[in-house]
């Protein structure tokens, strides 16, 4: 087993999804959305895969693992979108359609995934990880930068028509938080920074803040069923 920066990150990023997961199940009363639940669920698969392929454990391949990992990665993105429909309260607008045809693109996604054709190959050279991307990857990351793309374009908008000035910071924040992922998923298509778990580091960023962003929107929503009627 290999412990080092590289598959450290990976493991202390799915200790983090540990108590972002607990809340999310322990408010279902106050609606957190499940949509953010299903983003914890791929955020935790994807940084699990990661430790357990850059640890190069005895138990199935690396290239078995990177599969596994990439399952959590290809529906980040989508469930990312359905956790910013909850948020920007556009739950019964346009923007669901996206997010249906989203989830059957996910499942061609997950058959290339299998398949191979998105990384065909990854293993190790002593101890130097290395991955070959396949004919695939191009249209896997396409429709990944596709849905962040999305997503920031949703917030584009509520931040140009919301008058909520907490509302608009929140939105804010969260649109760093998907650049950020952007640029780290970018750096899988150049082999020699992507063999690093930097998109997971990016993907950490941006959970902690949406996780953030989830928690005030529910905290808002507990306290306007509190509030006495007037």
């Amino acid at each position: 087993m290999i412990l080092d920066a590289s598959s450290l990150v990976p493991a202390l990023s799915f200790v983090i999804y540990i108590p972002f997961t607990l809340f999310g199940l322990s408010s279902r009363k106050e609606k957190v959305n499940f949509s953010f639940l299903i983003y914890m669920g791929f955020m935790a698969l994807w940084s699990f895969g990661s430790f357990m392929m850059h640890a190069n454990v005895a138990f199935f391949t690396p290239l078995f693992w990177n599969r596994f990992m990439l399952v959590g990665l290809l529906g980040g993105p989508i469930s990312i979108l359905g956790t910013l429909i909850y948020l920007t309260g556009t739950e019964k607008r346009r923007y669901r359609y996206f997010l249906y045809i989203g989830y059957l693109i996910y499942i061609i996604l997950l058959y290339l995934n299998f398949a191979g054709t998105i990384v065909s190959d990854a293993g190790f050279r002593g101890t130097e990880f290395y991955y070959t991307l396949g004919e695939g990857a191009f249209v896997a990351y396409s429709l990944s930068y596709f849905y962040l793309i999305l997503a920031l374009v949703l917030m584009a908008k509520e931040l140009s028509i919301s008058k909520n000035r907490f509302k608009k910071k929140t939105l804010r924040l969260v649109s760093y938080g998907v650049v950020i992922m952007l640029v780290g998923i970018a750096l899988n298509l150049y082999e020699p920074l992507g063999k690093y778990p930097i998109d997971l580091f990016t993907a950490t960023i941006n959970a902690a803040i949406i996780f953030f962003a989830v928690y005030k929107r529910s905290e808002e929503h507990t306290s306007e069923l509190q509030s006495p009627n007037t």
